[in-house]
């Protein structure tokens, strides 16, 4: 029994370690906890989204035969996309030279 309370005494005095111990080992376990949940979940949302990836891929794969109609209005339509595009990109870059590249008076 002297010996349990001489221990008891030490650990007493000794307290404060003690429980820096015990509280960095505790948050180490709910550290450990939480990072496994999370580690989980993002497994299965990275399976979710893999797959989906290759759901598109072997949509994107099956080859679609149309007929010179289907065909011609398909290119026209993109001509017409691309037409669009180009001109919203130059009216952007017009706008970014006359709003934001241009030299300040200052500067001369």
């Amino acid at each position: 029994m002297d010996k349990v309370r001489a221990f008891m005494q030490a650990l007493w005095v000794q307290r404060f370690w003690v429980l820096s111990v015990v509280g960095v080992i505790a948050a180490v376990v709910c550290w450990m906890m939480a990072a496994g949940t999370l580690q989980d979940q993002y497994q299965a949302e990275k399976s979710e989204i893999l797959g989906k990836f290759t759901d598109m891929q072997t949509i994107a794969g099956k080859d679609f035969h149309g007929n010179e109609v289907i065909n011609a209005k398909e290119r026209e339509e993109a001509s017409k996309i691309a037409a669009s595009v180009e001109d919203l990109w130059k009216r952007l870059f017009d706008h970014q030279r006359k709003e934001v590249l241009f030299w300040p008076d200052v500067l001369g």
